[in-house]
């Protein structure tokens, strides 16, 4: 019995710290978050990490690509109602 015990200890992993999402709703905040998302990633120096932060940092770039991409419709159609009436 005592055997079981100390295998199933072993096989757990350590837990990864991790960085605090919190609302994304405009390109400061992702920014943000991408910030404190590399810098963990920076620290931790571990390959897995780094990936993934880079991962993720690429997918909140795309995220801020679309937010301006939104921002720019929305400002040429209130110029567009103005202009036209």
């Amino acid at each position: 019995m005592h055997h079981k015990a100390a295998n199933m200890t072993q096989k757990k992993a350590p837990q990864k710290a991790r960085v605090r999402v919190g609302p994304l709703r405009n390109t400061q905040e992702v920014t943000k978050y991408m910030a404190r998302l590399l810098k963990k990633a920076a620290k931790g120096a571990g390959g897995g990490e780094v990936n993934d932060a880079y991962k993720l940092a690429m997918i909140a770039s795309m995220l801020i690509k679309s937010m301006e991409v939104s921002l720019l419709e929305a400002r040429i159609d209130t110029f567009e109602r103005e202009r036209h009436g």
